[in-house]
């Protein structure tokens, strides 16, 4: 049986995307997006008046420093670096290496890699050209310049694409140790270790640097990793701080806003959790706003006021989460689409996607496109190799769904991962002729489902088990289709009821 997209929790964690995307979408500088005003930028007037005045080392480095740390770009902070570079002797050591790392942030700038704007580019494994493109760029980059923070960093995002994690991981960490006071640097970082499932690396990378406490954006990343990692964050007072001194924009507050509005939900206080994030919606980042989005349908008891004006570009998991609730399945599986174009390294818009192809539109050819996709960067995944298994069994496409279940049968699964794969197991079995051990597999997992009091995945599996022995018309079929009424009975489940239609359509054929 297929697993449904469940994501029971959500924290603030930054989205990774390119520098040149990340920097369009303001969460560089402190910058808002295009056209949006914010006062979230140190004010460096006086140091570049010092710096007119007279030229010195001890002014360059702290110039260089709010630059390398705050990601501000000018003329008087690139001057102040080459000031230094050129002045070698008079520089202490940590200092030439900040200013060269800086020298080289900077020359990132310009030099952008081209987006992922197509499905077509996943669809063949071995004519991943533009990733593979750029991978060689980047590296040719970093022979001639391997001091350059952002192009190690972009790298690794590329790795993690196609599912490279330890060349990924060696390439965040020379980032990290490039420039670890940075913010794209860090929130890149903090996500790459989260993606992999690595958050107490993540968490005591960021808790550790200085500028985390200075930053809001930053303090939103620890408290969200504090939290899923089960300890108190030391950065909530900070962040209640930065949110009452109304000194900084709500762009530049709305991810620290909503990752304490989180905690506090999670924590049952739902005063504080509402004004949090009805705060952070002011004028929300698409993380602020996807978090909002999932509180939302999490606890409607906290009566958030979504907002009311069309939701922007590169909001893409927010607008497929609204779509899906509104039941609009197209505008959400093409969100979702657009969700995972935008974060390809990700697994959740392909589960995502591919449930609303697999349940809502009926699309297995769709589903079985997107988790292919997805095994590109998560080729040992067992749940998205479950649902390829049980899109095929449906379309009859067994040989695919053979080839799977003989690569993957000993793959390491969670016990809840468990209860699927024995339901497509016995799926398998009776789609190829053989229903005494798909019976087999399909008892195990019911009785599993039984045995961790999981109602959902136990009617799952009866509701699937069912279906296949009316499919047959076998002696199992009457009682088991008696006792079905009795278990669905107030059942809600989307993957549930259409199961269930697919039961009362072969019986009406029958008839």
């Amino acid at each position: 049986m297929a697993s449904f997209f469940e994501q029971s929790d959500r924290n603030v964690i930054p989205n990774w995307r390119s520098f040149e995307n990340t920097t369009k979408m303001g969460e560089i500088n402190g910058f808002e997006p295009a056209g949006l005003n914010t006062n979230f930028k140190p004010d460096i007037s006086d140091l570049e008046n010092d710096w007119q005045l007279d030229k010195n080392i001890g002014i360059a480095a702290e110039l260089i420093s709010l630059g390398s740390a705050f990601g501000i770009v000018s003329d008087t902070i690139n001057e102040a670096g080459k000031f230094v570079l050129e002045n070698k002797s008079q520089s202490s050591k940590e200092l030439i290496r900040t200013a060269s790392n800086f020298s080289s942030y900077n020359k990132q700038l310009g030099k952008a890699s081209p987006e992922i704007s197509d499905l077509n580019v996943f669809n063949n494994y071995n004519n991943l050209d533009l990733i593979f493109d750029q991978i060689r760029e980047l590296k040719k980059r970093l022979i001639a310049n391997p001091r350059n923070p952002i192009s190690w960093i972009d790298l690794s995002r590329y790795y993690s694409i196609l599912g490279q994690n330890d060349q990924a991981r060696k390439s965040i960490l020379n980032a990290v140790y490039l420039i670890p006071n940075n913010r794209f640097v860090l929130r890149s970082m903090a996500r790459f270790f989260a993606h992999i499932g690595e958050i107490d690396m993540a968490h005591d990378i960021i808790r550790r640097q200085p500028i985390t406490k200075m930053d809001p954006w930053l303090t939103a990343t620890e408290i969200s990793l504090a939290s899923i990692r089960g300890r108190n964050s030391m950065f909530v007072k900070s962040g209640m701080n930065f949110i009452d001194s109304k000194k900084l924009s709500h762009f530049n507050l709305s991810e620290v806003a909503s990752a304490i509005g989180t905690l506090e939900m999670t924590n049952g206080s739902h005063k504080k959790s509402k004004k949090l994030f009805q705060f952070s919606l002011q004028n929300p980042n698409d993380n602020a706003l996807a978090q909002a989005e999932w509180a939302f349908k999490k606890d409607q008891n906290l009566g958030l006021i979504m907002p009311a004006q069309q939701i922007e570009e590169n909001y893409f998991e927010a607008a497929a989460r609204s779509f899906y609730d509104k039941k609009d399945w197209k505008g959400a599986l093409e969100n979702a689409t657009q969700w995972f174009l935008d974060l390809p390294f990700s697994k959740s818009p392909i589960v995502f996607g591919s449930h609303i192809a697999r349940t809502h539109l009926d699309d297995h050819q769709k589903a079985i496109e997107l988790g292919k996709i997805g095994l590109i960067s998560h080729p040992n995944d067992a749940i998205l190799i479950n649902n390829l298994i049980y899109s095929y069994c449906i379309l009859d496409e067994l040989t695919e769904a053979e080839t799977l279940v003989n690569k993957y049968d000993n793959l390491a699964k969670t016990e809840h991962e468990n209860i699927y794969w024995l339901a497509t197991k016995g799926l398998f079995f009776f789609r190829t002729g053989f229903p005494d051990a798909g019976r087999h597999f399909y008892h195990l997992a019911i009785e599993d489902a039984r045995k961790l009091k999981n109602k959902l995945v136990f009617n799952l599996a009866v509701v699937n088990y069912t279906r296949e022995e009316i499919r047959i018309n076998s002696e199992y079929a009457d009682p088991l289709m008696s006792q079905l009424e009795m278990h669905l009975k107030g059942e809600e489940n989307a993957a549930i009821l259409k199961t269930k239609r697919e039961i009362d359509e072969i019986l009406k054929e029958r008839t």
